[in-house]
C-alpha cells in the first residue's frame, strides 16, 4: 500500500469488530455458473489489522464505527501529514438511488 499512496496518503480500511485474521482464495461468480480467476482475500478484525500494520511500518491515525461497521485509518510511519482526521460521520452507503428492478435502469425513473 505504501507504493500506491502518495507520501501523505491516508489508508482507510473496513474491519470486522472482533479479532479475526483469515486469508482465503476467492473468485467472483456471475450467478450462471461461470466464475473468474481466484484471487487472495483477507478478513481482518481491528486488533489483527493493527498488529500487521505496526509490523509493516504503519501507525494508527483514527478508529471509528458507523452503522455497525468498523473502520481504521492508517499512515505510513515514514510520512507525516497535516490532513484532517477521519470524519466521525462517514458516509456508509451509496448516494445513488437503489435499483429494485434489474431490468430497468435507475436513470429511467
Amino acid at each position: 500500500m505504501s507504493q500506491l499512496l502518495a507520501g501523505d496518503g491516508l489508508l482507510i480500511a473496513e474491519t470486522v469488530p472482533v479479532d479475526v485474521d483469515e486469508r482465503v482464495q476467492v473468485h467472483v461468480a456471475d450467478g450462471r455458473g461461470a466464475s473468474g480467476s481466484a484471487f487472495p482475500w483477507a478478513r481482518l478484525g481491528t486488533p489483527a489489522l493493527l498488529r500487521h500494520a505496526r509490523r509493516a511500518g504503519w501507525r494508527p491515525d483514527g478508529q471509528w464505527t458507523a452503522d455497525g461497521r468498523s473502520f481504521l485509518a492508517l499512515r505510513n510511519r515514514r510520512t507525516s501529514s497535516a490532513a484532517e482526521p477521519p470524519n466521525s460521520t462517514a458516509v456508509t452507503s451509496s448516494q445513488r438511488d437503489r435499483n429494485p428492478s434489474p431490468d430497468r435502469p435507475v436513470a429511467d425513473r
